[in-house]
């Protein structure tokens, strides 16, 4: 096994040691430091993004950015980079930093131990090992279901009885991607079937905490090559999985059969184990039995042989892990009837139709299964119960939903399959908060992390903190949300989970902008957008386009606001869309840059828009455009109009997402009554402002406050409108509006030198918009 020495300048860093010399002498650095320099070092041909660095460093997404750069300060002080000009590590600004020294790495041999097939095993290195605990938790209500056709692996027909029971005892284990000595056809395969097929072994005869192969899968990828690692590469493996024991599989096979060796690295030491048999699997079991015979594996938990069918079964898992739903189906298709109708091959055909969008014939699958047959095994029906789960919360059906995930968590809450029993408890939670019942979610939620952070589902634990954020988000802890946020972004970085990284992006970009951050939902959206290229689902990248175009409006960077809008939604008329996103930003372009008979114009069309919406968050939006609608309308004198669009939007039929409705309703209300002359426009003021203040985020007040205060200045109510600026005036200096009604307020009460402050902070956040 290879090392390298690192040179540059007068220092040296030996990351086996952890050591770092100036010269001749040994330098003392903080660990953290140390750790961030050997990382940037070894990565030394790239720029390195500041998650990745957090997550290779700390194993950790709760860390800070001011953490980092302590770190990195401290580092540089020892390294003596403190120039302006840096000559070591140099921040790459909004994406992370680079090791920019000329560096040689020095190659040095460090011989590592082989454990001979049949030989007692040289000293405690592979004692049993310690259980340790990792934040995991289930991947998100329709997710959810696509690992758990994985719960059910091997046929294993024997009692299976722990020798180390799961728990602190026991560390992570990760098997990685079979390496074969040629690629014919049997490699597609084998490559990912074995690997599956080994983990399983480790999970359910050894009792180990095995990653999940679709996350090791997410890491190095499917054809990831592992027979070339160094101490960097596994030291990053280690930093992002959280593992403390790393199985690389190498296959061959001969006219007489098929090898298996398992290297084992673990500590600092690699072992290998090895295997032979007639058939892939029977070989890979042989090795595996090796290894677990030093994990202390009792006689009579040695899994059976397998059948041939259980080929088929990781040959379909392999399709599965890599996404290929159409060679999948294919090969349940051509599976003989009574294969098709077994539990575990049942279960793999709904998850697969249920990934490729078919709920219907999904839930037909799905539900067969979840009845109590003793032919059944448990982790399949519960697995089958998570899909119905899912099937039910997509079509809104919170209490079929609810029925389906607590059936499942009674199933589960007395055995071990902690990851299932987690992704049950996460599912409900959903249910519970998509209700708006956030007590019950939050509890729900803590429940299953306790359960899965033992289970070594890192990426379970970042989708978990991305619907904690949303629930945080929708009950107005937008400070909360974002930290959650924050919390499952470099773990989804580290494991490339591109499509869970962008929800998490695209909802951190609107909680920031509930909270005039505009700097930090610029640098979000964007970072979002880079990643679309490699997003499948065009409907959400639509979406993630609409949260930039949203930002760059918020930004007053107007152009480029219409730039994304023409690019994502060229054809504005198309009957076919159905989100609204784009629809209602143009009708606010429109309405900021004063064209208010084009909104007028195109009011009716807007409304009619989001009123066929197929989707919730097209559905969330009928407020937010009946108000565009509504103010052109009354700003034009169609006092008749507005009072029609209000009405409808009194009669439309509720949207749980339209959180703001009834704010909308009264702000609109007090704007037409004051517009019709009649009382009682003070009052449906007040009633707007008390439930912006129920929000308990900023834009909503800063919405009722810039309509009400110009009211209160132009009916002489003089030491209420000085009581509304001085709500606005915590904002002047991060919302455009804002500022521009307290410029507005304070030059009509006559405080000239506050007027000019506020001005200046308006035509600084003014951006294109005229001021």
């Amino acid at each position: 096994m290879s090392a390298h020495i690192y040179r540059f300048g007068r220092f040296r860093l030996d990351p086996r040691s952890r050591e770092l010399w100036a010269d001749d002498e040994l330098v003392g650095i903080p660990p953290k430091s140390f750790d961030c320099v050997a990382y940037l070092i070894e990565h030394r041909d790239r720029a390195v993004g500041r998650d990745e660095l957090i997550s290779a460093v700390w194993g950790s997404a709760d860390v800070n950015d001011h953490s980092l750069a302590q770190t990195l300060l401290r580092a540089r002080q020892v390294l003596g980079d403190t120039g302006a000009e840096r000559t070591t590590i140099r921040t790459v600004p909004r994406f992370g930093h680079r090791w920019v020294a000329p560096t040689e790495a020095v190659e040095v041999s460090v011989p590592l131990p082989v454990q001979e097939v049949g030989k007692a095993p040289t000293s405690p290195a592979l004692a049993p090992p310690r259980w340790r605990r990792f934040a995991a938790l289930a991947v998100g209500v329709v997710l959810a279901v696509a690992a758990a056709a994985f719960a059910w692996r091997a046929r294993a027909p024997v009692a299976l009885a722990p020798t180390t029971p799961a728990g602190d005892s026991a560390e992570l284990f990760v098997v990685l991607p079979v390496q074969l000595s040629d690629d014919g056809v049997e490699s597609a395969w084998v490559r990912l079937g074995a690997m599956d097929y080994i983990a399983s072994l480790l999970r359910q005869s050894a009792k180990r905490h095995v990653l999940p192969s679709e996350q090791v899968v997410s890491v190095i990828g499917a054809g990831g090559r592992t027979e070339a690692h160094d101490d960097g590469q596994l030291g990053r493996l280690r930093a992002v999985t959280g593992a403390g024991w790393i199985v690389s599989p190498r296959a061959s096979a001969s006219p007489q059969g098929w090898r298996f060796a398992l290297d084992v690295y673990h500590g600092d030491g690699v072992r290998s184990y090895e295997g032979a048999g007639a058939t892939p699997l029977e070989a890979s079991r042989a090795a595996a039995i090796a290894l677990m015979d030093v994990l202390g594996l009792p006689e009579r938990a040695v899994p059976q042989s397998p059948l041939p069918e259980d080929e088929l079964l990781q040959r379909i898992d392999a399709a599965l892990l890599v996404g290929d739903l159409d060679q999948a189906r294919r090969l349940l298709d051509g599976a003989p009837p009574a294969t098709r109708a077994q539990p575990r091959f049942r279960i793999r055909a709904g998850t697969t139709v249920l990934r490729q969008g078919r709920p219907d014939e999904a839930e037909s699958l799905f539900r067969p299964l979840t009845g109590d047959d003793a032919a059944t095994p448990l982790p399949v029906r519960a697995g089958a119960l998570l899909g119905l789960g899912a099937v039910t919360v997509g079509r809104r059906d919170f209490a079929a939903a609810e029925s389906a995930y607590d059936e499942a968590i009674a199933l589960l809450k007395d055995g071990d399959e902690m990851r299932l029993l987690g992704r049950a408890y996460m599912g409900r939670g959903a249910v519970h908060a998509s209700r708006n019942e956030f007590g019950a979610a939050m509890a729900d939620f803590g429940l299953a992390r306790v359960d899965l952070e033992r289970s070594g589902d890192r990426i379970g634990t970042a989708n978990l903190d991305i619907n904690v954020g949303m629930a945080e988000v929708n009950r107005g802890r937008l400070e909360q949300g974002i930290a959650a946020f924050d919390r499952a972004i470099p773990i989804l970085s580290g494991f490339g989970v591109r499509d869970q990284l962008l929800i998490c992006l695209h909802n951190k970009t609107y909680a920031q902008l509930g909270l005039l951050d505009t700097d930090g939902a610029l640098a979000t959206s964007e970072r979002a957008m880079e990643l679309l290229p490699q997003l499948a689902n065009r409907a959400f990248a639509r979406r993630v386009a609409a949260a930039r175009a949203r930002t760059l409006f918020t930004a007053g960077r107007l152009g480029e606001a219409e730039e994304v809008i023409r690019r994502f939604d060229p054809t504005p008329d198309d009957p076919a869309q159905s989100d609204t996103e784009f629809p209602v930003l143009r009708a606010a372009m429109l309405g900021e840059r004063g064209e208010l008979a084009a909104l007028d114009a195109q009011g009716e069309a807007l409304l009619a828009r989001v009123a066929r919406s197929a989707d919730t968050t097209g559905q969330s939006q009928l407020s937010e455009a009946s108000w565009l609608v509504c103010d052109a309308a009354l700003r034009l004198g169609r006092i008749d109009r507005a009072a029609q669009v209000l009405q409808r939007l009194k009669d439309a039929p509720p949207a749980p997402e339209d959180i703001d409705r009834a704010l909308y309703e009264a702000l609109i209300e007090a704007r037409l009554l004051r517009a019709q002359g009649k009382t009682g426009a003070d009052a449906a003021f007040a009633a707007a402002l008390g439930l912006a203040e129920e929000r308990g985020t900023p834009l909503p007040l800063i919405l009722v406050a810039t309509e009400w205060l110009p009211a209160l200045l132009q009916t002489g109510q003089s030491e209420r409108a000085t009581s509304m600026a001085g709500r606005l005036a915590p904002y002047a200096d991060r919302d455009y509006r804002a500022a521009r009604a307290l410029a507005d307020a304070y030059r009509a009460l006559g405080r000239t030198e506050q007027a000019a402050d506020a001005e200046t902070r308006a035509r600084l956040l003014a951006g294109q918009r005229g001021t």
